[in-house]
C-alpha cells in the first residue's frame, strides 16, 4: 500500500507545478500577442519586410555571484598569478574564497549550472 504522507507530498508538488504551467501558458499568449502586434506594426511602414529574419535576442539570467564583467577579469588574475596551467575546478576554489563565499554557497553554484 502507498504511504499516504508521500502521496500528499507528490499531489502537493504536482498541484503547485500545475499552477506554474497555467501561469506560464497565460504570459506565453499575452507575450505571443504582442509579437504579432508588433509585426503588424512593422508591415505597416514596409510591407515587404522580412520578419522571419528578426532573430530573437537570447536571454540570459543575470548572475548575482559576480557584478557584470567581473568573473573573466577575476579568472585572468587567477590565471597570471598561478605559477601552473589550473584546472576549472582549481580556478573555481581559488575564486570562491576570494568573493567570501561558504562551503554552502559553493555547493549550490555548483549544481546551479
Amino acid at each position: 500500500m502507498a504511504e499516504t504522507h508521500v502521496i500528499s507530498a507528490l499531489t502537493a508538488k504536482r498541484s503547485e507545478l500545475a499552477g506554474l504551467v497555467a501561469h506560464y501558458r497565460k504570459e506565453i499568449v499575452r507575450i505571443s500577442e504582442e509579437v504579432r502586434m508588433l509585426d503588424a506594426s512593422i508591415k505597416l511602414f514596409d510591407p515587404d519586410y522580412r520578419i522571419r529574419s528578426i532573430k530573437p535576442k537570447r536571454y540570459q539570467k543575470k548572475s548575482d555571484f559576480f557584478k557584470h564583467g567581473e568573473a573573466p577579469r577575476t579568472i585572468l588574475d587567477i590565471l597570471r598569478e598561478a605559477d601552473r596551467p589550473l584546472s576549472t575546478n582549481d580556478i573555481a576554489k581559488s575564486v570562491c574564497p576570494s568573493r567570501g563565499s561558504t562551503e554552502n554557497t559553493r555547493r549550490l553554484y555548483r549544481h546551479r549550472s
